[in-house]
């Protein structure tokens, strides 16, 4: 058995005959693999209507795949990661290695636009409390500023507590709003 952990991606059953598509890996726009497409072709296979090919790689997490010859048939099986086995008994198991097909490069592109859209809430999000962070803490140096000015019988050391406590608002509106600008 190869040792190569392989991703199910589709089927193709024409038939008696069916085309598995599985992939070297997760598809990434920067993936430098040349052949990122291993297809088996499964010729003549046994009880077809019985076989259901969402249990190949249910987790999808990958599978180790091996083909045995027996007799004049060839047994298709594959194993994910939890032990579980899917086998199809045909003919002639033929793997061929290939490149994403244009099926495969939409899907790269929709799972980079789900992504943007992912991030863009996200981001608006952020800015949504960093608007409301910045609003509160304004209305809290403009009470604090208020306080020390208009309260002058308060002790010296709350005077000093309330210009520190204005000092450090007046810099957490400048972080707030160096990276809200950036």
């Amino acid at each position: 058995m190869t040792s190569e952990i392989l991703l199910y991606k589709d089927k193709f059953i024409s038939g008696n005959n069916v085309e598995i598509i599985f992939h070297k890996e997760y598809q990434w726009t920067f993936n430098d693999t040349e052949l990122p497409i291993v297809k088996y072709q499964l010729t003549n296979c046994k009880d077809l209507a019985q076989l259901n090919f969402a249990d190949i790689d249910y987790y999808n997490d990958g599978v180790v795949i091996e083909v045995t010859k027996t007799d004049n048939l060839d047994l298709f099986e594959t194993e994910d990661m939890t032990g579980t086995k899917f086998r199809i008994v045909c003919e002639k198991a033929e793997r061929i290695e290939a490149e994403y097909r244009k099926e495969d490069y939409c899907d790269i592109i929709n799972s980079l636009k789900e992504e943007n859209e992912s991030l863009l809430k996200l981001t608006s999000k952020l800015n949504t409390r960093i608007d409301k962070a910045v609003n509160f803490i304004n209305h809290e140096l403009e009470a604090s500023k208020r306080k020390l000015k208009d309260a002058s019988w308060l002790p010296n050391d709350r005077k000093i507590y309330l210009t520190q406590k204005i000092e450090a608002l007046k810099s957490l509106t400048t972080i707030l709003e160096k990276n809200d600008a950036s």
